[in-house]
């Protein structure tokens, strides 16, 4: 993969679907990638709610516009992960039900960003929901990690 950039991609998209089909239930031979966002917007809300009752989650989660915010869910913007990026998030961010026989994750990249943005905007008045989401398209874009402190070589 770290002689091509075209494998570290398709790489990532099959460690992607895979991920999809653990976490939301979707299966990209009986719903296609055409679907792969509404089963996102539909998965937020009791991923949330198995977060929660995982005692992984602030139950002042549910305080938010859930509504409003799983409709920005869009998951075309994983596209853009190599291997690596998407094998990091798996192993060492994504929250993991480790209730049952078998360890399965709960959350997709942009249930994480959502999240996490969620999180930080915790304590936020009334315009919470759109600060919420101005820093949620920040980090499905990984704006933030185009930012380099010293110049670049």
């Amino acid at each position: 993969m770290e002689y091509d950039a075209d494998f570290a991609i398709l790489a990532g998209r099959l460690l992607l679907t895979y991920l999809y089909e653990e976490a939301l239930g979707w299966d990209i031979l009986r719903h296609g990638p055409e679907r792969l966002r509404e089963f996102h917007q539909a998965g937020f809300i009791p991923y949330l709610e198995r977060g929660i009752a995982l005692e992984r989650l602030d139950p002042r989660l549910r305080d938010f516009d859930l509504e409003r915010l799983a409709a920005e869910l869009d998951p075309s913007y994983d596209k853009a992960f190599t291997y690596l990026g998407i094998q990091t998030l798996y192993d060492r961010y994504l929250i993991t039900d480790k209730s049952g026989p078998k360890p399965r994750r709960i959350e997709t990249p942009q249930f994480f960003w959502m999240r996490v943005a969620m999180g930080l905007h915790l304590l936020e008045g009334e315009h919470r929901e759109a600060h919420t989401l101005a820093l949620y398209d920040r980090y499905r874009r990984r704006l933030f990690l185009l930012f380099h402190p010293y110049p670049l070589q």
